[in-house]
Parts: structure tokens; sequence; C-alpha cells
């Protein structure tokens, strides 16, 4: 099944990704137009809960990159390759996106250190995020990125590291409640440890009943995000553990499906994931220009639910501006430098 999946990319992985990205664009437009200075009201409550695209996200992350890359385990050239194909994954489109939005941080005459800025370039730790609020998730993939080349170096080591990096994960709200320890071994690490889990049971070909899977998962992850976004549950290590099993199995039960039952998904939605790290990145900047906007229309009697709506939709389609123009022909460039044979793009 590893070997079907390698050959292609999975349209279901891509559907996660759109998936993730726009719930944060929602929970983010959500927090935007609540404040005072804009709409001043919570027009859906329910993108309350949106971050959990976030928790999805790591989840799908763990299962994307054993995906690519599990046959890699034991040799240190494929251990520079996977760093090399991380590195370009991520940065320039990041620098890019920081170069843009710095000038405009400063304009706002925001306190920012040196650190500030060369930590946001090389996303090591940070305390609070100073730029581009979203790029806190970056710093965590890093770290996983990190442990998980080790491992293709030195399988060994490097399963050893991972596996007590996600220990310490699991029991930091105890241990390690304040930074940096409370950076290192955040409780969302646990969820690349699931998305590994779920490759596991996918190559194994253990799933008997896909559909009863992703039936389950979208019963927990939604469930948690409607308990979370109405104020039933708390959001911390307990309801990011239950958005991370209900991600798992709702992964799992996608791919399972679509492996066995050749499924096909709309082309629009196929692109959005593939857009959805340029719409993770940049949206946010641009909601509040947008937002700027739906206040001054406020005053035409547009309803606050389609104002809602047009500054979401801003927020998205500078993500796919920014993916058309920047970040495809930074991965097209730098694919052909580097002679990356196209595998699933994690």
């Amino acid at each position: 099944m590893t070997e079907l999946a390698s050959k292609r990319s999975l349209d279901t992985l891509q559907l996660g990704r759109a998936f993730a990205a726009l719930a944060v664009v929602g929970h983010h437009t959500t927090r935007t137009l609540a404040q005072p200075k804009y709409l001043g009201e919570n027009v859906f409550p329910i993108f309350n809960a949106g971050d959990s695209g976030v928790m999805y996200f790591f989840v799908l992350s763990g299962f994307v990159i054993f995906l690519a890359h599990a046959n890699d385990f034991g040799d240190r050239d494929n251990a520079l390759r996977f760093v090399w194909r991380r590195v370009q994954r991520i940065y320039p489109a990041l620098w890019v996106a920081l170069i843009c939005v710095v000038p405009l941080v400063l304009l706002m005459k925001a306190d920012l250190s040196f650190y500030d800025l060369f930590s946001s370039f090389l996303l090591l730790p940070i305390e609070h995020e100073p730029i581009i609020d979203v790029v806190w998730t970056l710093r965590h993939e890093v770290i996983f990125y990190a442990i998980f080349a080790v491992a293709i170096w030195n399988p060994r080591i490097g399963w050893i590291a991972g596996a007590v990096w996600l220990a310490l994960s699991f029991v930091q709200p105890v241990l390690f409640p304040v930074y940096p320890l409370a950076f290192v071994f955040h409780p969302a690490h646990v969820l690349f440890g699931l998305g590994i889990l779920a490759y596991w049971l996918f190559d194994r070909r253990d799933i008997v009943s896909p559909k009863l899977c992703l039936t389950l998962g979208i019963v927990l992850f939604g469930g948690t995000w409607i308990a979370v976004a109405y104020g039933a549950f708390l959001k911390n290590a307990i309801s990011t553990w239950c958005y991370g099993v209900g991600a798992m199995l709702m992964i799992l039960g996608g791919v399972v499906l679509e492996t066995k039952a050749a499924l096909r998904l709309p082309r629009v939605l196929i692109f959005l994931g593939e857009a959805s790290y340029s719409i993770y990145l940049v949206h946010f900047p641009a909601l509040s220009g947008f937002a700027k906007v739906a206040t001054k229309l406020k005053a035409l009697g547009i309803p606050n639910e389609l104002l809602f709506v047009m500054v979401a939709t801003g927020g998205v389609a500078v993500g796919v501006v920014f993916y058309l123009l920047v970040e495809r022909p930074l991965l097209t460039f730098f694919r052909t430098i580097g002679r990356v044979p196209k595998r699933v793009e994690a």
C-alpha cells in the first residue's frame, strides 16, 4: 500500500490540508472582526475553535512525512536530502512573507528585537510570536523535522529521541509548565505521533472498515470543535489530544477509502490543498485590510454574515495569489536545482 500511495498524491490528504487552512482562516476572521474597531461582533461563534485546523495539520504532517520517507531510514545521504526538502518547502516562501510583513509591523511601531527577527527567519524557539501569528506552528514543525532527520541518519538514536520527546510532551502540562521547556515539549507534539500511528496502521492494511473509522473521526473531531467553540470544553491539552485522535481517524479512514475505492474529489479542493501553506502563511496579515473595508461597507447595510464571508474569502484569495506568484515558482526553482524526484509532498 505504501508503494501505491507513494506513486501519486492522495487527494484526501490535499483535502485535509485545505480543511485545516480554511478552518484557521475562519478562526482568524472571527477574531479580527470581533474587535471593537471593526464589526465588534463574534459573527460565527463556531469558528472560535477554528484553530483546531492546526491540530489536524500536525497529525497530517506526521502521516505524510512517514508516507514520503518511510524507506529512507539508515542512510545519511537520505537524511541530508530530507533536510533539503524541508528547507525548500518551508523557508523561501516564509522569507518572502516576512520581508513583506516586517515593514508593516515596524510602521505600526512594534517593538521588535534583533532576536525577534532572527528567530522568525530561522524558526528558532521564542516565547511570543512577534511578527506573523501563525508562524508559531512552524517552529514546532521544525523540531519534529529535526528529530525525523536524526532518525533517518541513525534510526536507533532517532527513534529513542523521538519516543522521549513525545513522552515528555505528553506530560508537559504537569512537569514543564513554563517556557522554554513548555515550548520544546508542547502537548501538541503528541499529534505528530498520532500521525505516525495512522501511517503504521495504513501501511499494515489493518483497517477493515474505513467508513466507520472516518465517521468516528468526524464525530470526535467535530464534537470537540463544537464543545470548545461554545465553551463546554476548554482549550487545553485534553481537547488537543481529542482533536488529534479524531484527526488520526479521519485521515486514516480517508486514505484507506481512497486507495480501495479510487475516490476522487473536486479539483478546486485539491488546488486549495496545494495552496494551503501559502493561505495559512499570509492570510492573517491580509485580514486586517479586508476588515477595514468591511467596516466601511457595514454602513451600507450589508449583513455582518456576508461581510464575514467577504473578509474570509479575501484572506484565502491573497493566499492563493501568493501561492501562484511566489510559493509555486520557488518550489519549481528549488526542485530543479536540487533534482528532487517527484514524491508525495508533505
